[in-house]
């Protein structure tokens, strides 16, 4: 009988030890699987900042060179019609001027 009971004792404090080592390699597990998860969230709230930051910065150049894209073409095209004007007036203005300077 008491080696029975010594058994059964034995083997109830083997299963609480192996409880326990259960428990403490879950604890652990939990405690890595949460350092892991904090990790994630901080490298991807770090690479999304970072994106955030790139991205407004492209959008911020692209705008940039869009600006500066439409002004030249607007200026260019101004600056031709100025041209064009200013050639159409000058060819009016001898048209109308040196036929009435010629006979005269």
């Amino acid at each position: 009988m008491m080696m029975m009971m010594r058994r059964r004792r034995r083997r109830r404090m083997m299963m609480m030890m192996m409880m326990m080592m259960m428990i403490m390699m879950m604890m652990m597990m939990m405690m890595m699987m949460m350092m892991m998860i904090v990790e994630v969230v901080a490298v991807v709230v770090v690479v999304v900042t970072v994106e955030v930051v790139v991205v407004g910065l492209v959008v911020v150049v692209v705008v940039v060179v869009v600006v500066v894209v439409v002004v030249a073409v607007f200026v260019v095209v101004v600056a031709i019609n100025i041209i064009i004007i200013v050639t159409i007036i000058i060819i009016i203005t001898q048209m109308i001027f040196f036929p009435i300077k010629d006979p005269i």
